[in-house]
């Protein structure tokens, strides 16, 4: 299964979008930031090949595309992410395409609540499908050793496989919790382009960073194949110079690739 996110910066890129999706075999493509004309003329110019699925109205931040061989459903929704059941080949999938809020304009308050909300109801919906091959992806507005993703009352989103493996759940402040597995490390460096997804250069910035980023349980470690930011299509160069081309969107496409 081929996954693509994509903030897509409130452009149209309907061109590029298909090319995306079409290059690179995608299955299941998540958009936030999209714009309604460029999504439905993406679904009607391929012809009937995706299906659009758009929740109940509870999130207005992240739609969902998925080939029509692909049984999906949406069954829980809040206003930053919704989560997707999703069928392969018989195999059951929990997809959650997130868009949490930024530090520029939310306080960590904020943004503490939000991430509480995701990871219980991620939670319900692993207990409501009785399953846990669950994925979550999307733009997280926060790097990969942030608190909100890599701390214990956060995601709980460790970087190491070896921890996960040997210790899928931990007891803090006497609650067990699950841990979720980000395989970004692999990825996260300055070797063949592989930087980043978007790019700040203010006095306090790392510059490249990763806020847009996958994470998935323990159960999927022996599926996950790769990760890519993706910087060009055929005909196409995502980046000018340096950064994320404006033209097109201030945040690199993700996809992440699962057997």
């Amino acid at each position: 299964m081929n996954i693509l996110f994509w903030n897509m910066h409130n452009k149209h890129n309907i061109a590029v979008t298909q090319a995306l999706l079409e290059e690179n075999g995608i299955d299941v493509a998540i958009f936030a930031e999209y714009t309604e004309y460029g999504i439905d003329s993406i679904v009607e110019q391929q012809a009937g090949r995706y299906i659009r699925y758009d929740g109940y109205g509870g999130c207005s931040k992240i739609t969902l595309l998925a080939k029509k061989d692909y049984i999906n459903a949406v069954i829980r929704e809040d206003a930053r992410f919704t989560i997707y059941s999703c069928c392969e080949n018989g195999i059951p999938y929990i997809i959650v395409g997130v868009h949490l809020p930024d530090r520029m304009h939310n306080g960590m308050l904020t943004r503490a609540e939000y991430i509480r909300r995701l990871r219980e109801m991620i939670e319900k919906a692993e207990k409501q499908e009785k399953h846990d091959h669950t994925i979550v992806i999307g733009d997280f507005n926060a790097n990969p050793t942030d608190m909100e993703l890599a701390g214990k009352s956060g995601l709980n989103a460790v970087l190491y496989n070896s921890l996960i493996c040997t210790k899928e759940e931990i007891t803090h402040c006497g609650i067990k919790k699950k841990r979720l597995y980000n395989p970004i490390l692999n990825y996260w460096q300055d070797i063949d382009g592989k930087r980043g997804s978007i790019y700040y250069d203010s006095d306090e910035s790392l510059y490249w960073n990763c806020f847009d980023q996958v994470l998935f349980r323990k159960s999927l470690i022996p599926n996950f194949i790769r990760m890519d930011y993706c910087t060009k299509t055929k005909t196409v160069s995502l980046l000018s110079k340096v950064k994320p081309n404006q033209r097109y969107s201030d945040h690199l496409p993700l996809m992440a690739k699962f057997r």
